[in-house]
């Protein structure tokens, strides 16, 4: 008997979080230099393999906001891995291990950056292990032996 699939995956989106940040830098509690502090790295696959958002950065209101998705999961570096074409977002959407993408938006001029949504992708299935299946097999009785 194969086991059903497993789905019970969310997409975390951060809008409320991002519209609140926002309001606080707006109002002065946070200091535009912490609010734009993206990591070089970040700036850096935003410049070269982000997508371009059509609305305008939020702080400095240029138009040089772009998208950049990272993927966590297995056999992955721990730092993630910087998904530079569509191909590869598909290929990492059809593989059988379980993954985790982040989409953080980060303007390329000011280095604003915020995290935008989490979704779970790959194929998630529910494994059993050789010990599980090997009971399943077994027959479930026992004998006990008196002394």
């Amino acid at each position: 008997m194969r086991p059903a699939e497993v789905t019970n995956d969310a997409v975390i989106d951060f809008r409320m979080v991002r519209r609140a940040y926002l309001d606080r830098v707006k109002s002065g509690d946070v200091s535009l230099r912490e609010a734009c502090d993206a990591e070089r790295d970040l700036v850096r696959a935003g410049r070269h393999y982000g997508s371009y958002r059509r609305s305008p950065c939020p702080i400095c209101s240029q138009d040089t906001l772009r998208n950049v998705v990272y993927h966590f999961g297995p056999r992955l570096p721990r730092s993630g891995r910087c998904m530079t074409s569509s191909d590869e977002l598909r290929a990492y959407g059809s593989k059988s291990d379980r993954y985790v993408a982040y989409t953080v938006e980060v303007c390329v001029s000011c280095e604003w950056h915020h995290l935008l949504v989490a979704t779970p992708c790959g194929r998630s299935r529910l494994r059993r292990s050789k010990q599980v299946r090997a009971q399943k097999r077994a027959p479930a009785t026992r004998v006990r032996r008196r002394a």
